[in-house]
């Protein structure tokens, strides 16, 4: 019953005759084996060599093939393009999933590596060598083959996940697309030319700007706040920036309605001059772009000087006390009007600033005055503003160029270019104005803003001239972007906003921020290396195979399974190795392992094991021994 189902079970232990008797028990028996005379290996029909690729062989040399063309598609996909962004959808999903993303990337490059891995060279080149071979192996060989065959661990032909999941996993890219434009060019010598008429609203009236009342205290102090390392940000225009405006037009990309910021009884709204080209922006998750543009500012330096009627410059200050003026009606005090002017050398800008002034419970008035006279500035103070001392400061004005980032702020970085400009152009002149409105309307009877502001800095002494420097900076910076605003309007000085002949171009760079795949440059390259080098090796495995060793067990046999201990069996009873292993001593272990032993076929028994030195082969490059039977 034994053998019956042997016999059952493995098609190559049926007997080649007419009667297709199954084996029985005499046919393992030694001396009817001996009898059997030892039959030479016959040479199999050739086949064409095309008709050889047909089944296992084209399935693993198009798998390869198929991978190679996945991988390197994606990456010279990506190369081209530079980008592949995802949907804006998808690009949601990754950014909120970021397990179930890195869960589904590691099981599809785990399956695309184990196609590609170490594993198909493996098996293909132990089933050809073990079925096909002509070379001799030794028993041990043989033996530890089928040994490491059904125990080798599948998992490990997943060691190239890596490479897969580097490519195909999408990661946080990073898309350009250029911006261009033009804005008001400060420099242009037909804006010098300019009547006062013409910008006059702009120039000199910019104190009646709600845009300009709103921010002007806070510009300076920024801006002092920001030079001394403590965080601020202020607001222009319903935009935000980080420490100062940098005299630049914030660049919108669409209509911006300024009707509430200027006086005006016409609507004014500031074109989007700043553009981009809609085929190259895509959809992402966040975006920000990075301008240049023309900025304004200027080098303020400052000294401090006892001022009186006789120094130069000189100040005259003059005051008249009113006696028990009612502020209440229970209540009268006295109320002081106080006067400050010097004498201009040049254009007058203000060179007066007066005050009412009203003193605390000694007796002391507290003030802080500013005259704006070209070229130098001057300011007054006294009662609690006296640490500040009488100071002249001269004002530069400087035409810049900047890079702006415009994202959740703007952020206007130091100038990379400075052109000098005359304190007579309109920018300087409404710097000046602005400036000397912004100390006028922060005096108040008791107090003054700006001098309550210059305080809560706790400067140390040696630095109160930068402070002021400062301070003067930021406040003329944000007096330019407050110009440019309102020269940029459509129904205001100008009907259609800037003209072309008084603009300058600008262009910069719109960043979308998304997830998908970029090209990072050649390292990219190296990941691809490792499958392709692994495909290429399974490819020349699969045909040196095919070429070298032509040819095949017969179908009728049925498939060979070294690793099966049944199918040893047979094949070793069919190649006469019954009397092989005489005891199971250590000794005679040994010795048997170096026993050689060839797979062969041999007609009517399908695959057989026999001694190397009893084979002979009649392949041409064969190099075994003949049979000591001579057949």
């Amino acid at each position: 019953m034994v053998y019956k189902k042997l016999g059952d079970s493995i098609p190559f232990l049926k007997r080649a005759d007419s009667r297709n008797e199954k084996l029985c028990e005499k046919d393992f028996d030694p001396d009817e084996i001996e009898e059997i005379p030892r039959i030479r290996q016959s040479r199999p029909r050739g086949q064409p060599l095309l008709s050889r690729f047909v089944g296992w062989p084209v399935v693993v040399i198009l798998g390869q093939l198929v991978l190679q063309i996945l991988g390197w598609g994606l990456f010279l996909a990506v190369k081209v393009r530079g980008e592949i962004p995802l949907s804006l959808d998808a690009a949601l999903w990754v950014k909120n999933n970021p397990h179930m993303v890195t869960l589904l990337a590691t099981l599809i490059s785990t399956t695309l590596a184990g196609f590609s891995s170490l594993q198909s060279v493996f098996d293909t080149w132990s089933k050809r060598q073990h079925l096909y071979a002509i070379r001799r192996v030794s028993s041990a060989t043989l033996e530890m083959a089928c040994r490491v065959n059904p125990l080798l661990p599948r998992d490990w032909c997943a060691d190239l996940w890596v490479w897969w999941t580097t490519l195909i996993t999408p990661v946080t890219i990073t898309i350009s697309s250029p911006l261009s434009g033009s804005e008001l060019d400060l420099s242009s010598p037909i804006l010098h030319n300019l009547s006062r008429g013409v910008l006059g609203n702009c120039t000199y009236d910019s104190e009646d700007f709600a845009s300009m009342g709103a921010g002007q205290l806070e510009s300076g102090y920024t801006s002092a706040k920001t030079y001394f390392g403590y965080p601020s940000i202020l607001t222009l225009m319903d935009q935000t920036f980080n420490g100062s405006t940098g005299g630049i037009l914030p660049a919108s990309l669409k209509d911006v309605n300024t009707s509430t910021w200027f006086t005006s009884s016409n609507t004014t709204t500031i074109l989007p001059r700043t553009k981009m080209d809609s085929s190259s922006r895509v959809d992402g998750l966040s975006a920000n772009y990075s301008m240049e543009q023309q900025g304004f500012t200027a080098n303020v330096s400052c000294h401090f000087q006892n001022l009186t009627n006789e120094t130069i410059p000189d100040l005259t200050l003059s005051q008249d006390t009113v006696a028990n003026w009612t502020r209440l009606s229970s209540a009268q005090v006295p109320v002081t009007f106080m006067a400050v002017s010097t004498l201009c050398p040049e254009i007058t800008l203000k060179n007066l600033t007066y005050a009412y002034l009203e003193p605390d419970s000694n007796g002391t008035l507290h003030y802080l005055s500013f005259i704006a006279c070209t070229p130098g500035d001057s300011n007054f103070r006294d009662g609690i503003y006296g640490w500040l001392s009488g100071s002249v400061c001269t004002v530069v004005p400087q035409v810049t160029t900047v890079s702006v980032d415009y994202g959740a702020s703007i952020n206007a970085r130091q100038p990379s270019k400075r052109i000098l400009q005359d304190i007579r152009d309109p920018a300087g002149i409404s710097a000046m104005q602005s400036i000397s409105w912004m100390f006028f309307y922060a005096q108040a009877p008791l107090s003054n803003a700006i001098g309550d502001q210059l305080a809560s800095l706790a400067i140390p002494d040696d630095k109160t001239s930068e402070l002021i420097e400062q301070y003067f900076t930021g406040a003329i910076e944000y007096s330019a972007s407050v110009f440019r605003a309102c020269l940029s309007g459509t129904n205001a000085t100008f009907s259609d906003g800037v003209p072309a002949n008084m603009s300058i171009p600008t262009h910069g760079t719109f960043n979308t921020e998304t997830v998908g795949w970029a090209y990072k440059g050649r390292e990219t390259q190296w990941i691809l290396l490792p499958g392709t080098f692994i495909a290429l090796a399974t490819v020349v495995v699969v045909l040196v195979a095919l070429v070298r060793h032509p040819g095949s067990i017969p179908r009728e046999s049925g498939p060979f399974d070294p690793s099966d201990p049944l199918h040893l069996m047979a094949a070793a009873a069919a190649g006469g190795l019954h009397d092989t292993f005489h005891s199971l001593e250590t000794d005679e272990l040994k010795e048997r392992e170096k026993l050689n032993v060839v797979l062969t076929s041999i007609p009517g028994r399908g695959p057989a094991l026999v001694r190397a030195e009893e084979y002979q082969p009649i392949f041409s490059d064969a190099f075994s021994p003949r049979s000591p039977y001579g057949i």
